[in-house]
């Protein structure tokens, strides 16, 4: 159970653009994120987050290309995913 203090209850409200929703909005969908998740998360993390979130689309269209070339060369397309997972590990 959580403590007292690792609980969530303190509500917030912030104010912006029906763009920024839009935005912040289809950021957290991206991420299988609640709104306010996201933006916890995107204001504790900082860039990091940012950073971490390329990498993972990045390691997403790299294990599409090794899919694409499994057929092609199994050999690399493996080599491919044993590298994009211990990019994955890091993070």
């Amino acid at each position: 159970m959580k403590s007292e203090e690792d609980k969530k209850s303190r509500p917030v409200r912030i104010r912006m653009t029906q763009d920024q929703y839009k935005h912040v909005k289809e950021k957290a969908d991206e991420q299988n994120l609640t709104f306010s998740a996201y933006v916890v998360e995107a204001a504790v993390q900082g860039n990091n987050y940012v950073i971490a979130e390329k990498i993972m689309q990045l390691l997403n269209d790299f294990s599409e290309a090794a899919d694409a070339l499994e057929s092609v060369n199994p050999e690399l397309a493996s080599k491919m995913r044993r590298k994009g997972y211990s990019v994955w590990q890091l993070l």
